[in-house]
């Protein structure tokens, strides 16, 4: 059906009225209102369950984490050990070192009967074939870096074998 209004404009009743618009900006508005509510308390749940997750994980690897901080303290006191062994291997020199110098001073004119080491001082006893041998390998001794103080304690010339004993005694820089 059509509906005709032929009153003038001022008597005519409004298409909307205001009571309708202001109804309908209110639901409008609650609607809004209510909209970003529920996104906001969605949000809120979320972020707790995932917190909830993220506490249970953390208490699931809390025996991993123990773990790897005992592991570390005990790596850290192996660490503290090995630098001081080291800072000591630093000061000290090894006998190996010791011993391989002395070999590679050591004419073939020269050999050892017996090496016996006091603390830092090391005692050779041997037999060189002459007297300027063993002058020239106590001269070697004396220019080394390793060798402190060379001394020669006792030579003297064998007349069965013709060659000179000696004791030698020498200091060991570094140990």
């Amino acid at each position: 059906m059509i509906r005709i209004n032929l009153l003038p404009l001022a008597e005519r009743q409004p298409k909307w009225r205001t009571a309708r618009i202001f109804c309908t900006l209110i639901f409008l508005v609650l609607g809004a209102f209510l909209s970003v509510w529920g996104y906001f308390q969605f949000m809120l749940v979320h972020t707790e369950r995932n917190l909830e997750e993220a506490k249970n994980r953390h208490q699931l690897l809390r025996p991993s984490r123990d773990a790897m901080l005992a592991a570390n303290a005990k790596q850290q006191g192996i660490d503290a050990k090995e630098n001081v062994l080291i800072a000591i291997t630093r000061e000290r020199t090894s006998w190996y070192a010791v011993l391989t110098q002395l070999g590679a001073k050591t004419p073939s004119e020269l050999w050892f009967t017996d090496l016996t080491t006091d603390k830092n001082v090391l005692k050779l006893t041997g037999m060189a074939k002459s007297t300027p041998d063993l002058a020239t390998y106590m001269r070697k001794l004396e220019q080394d870096d390793l060798f402190a103080e060379p001394t020669l304690v006792k030579a003297e010339r064998d007349i069965a074998t013709f060659a000179t004993k000696f004791d030698i005694t020498l200091k060991i820089k570094g140990r």
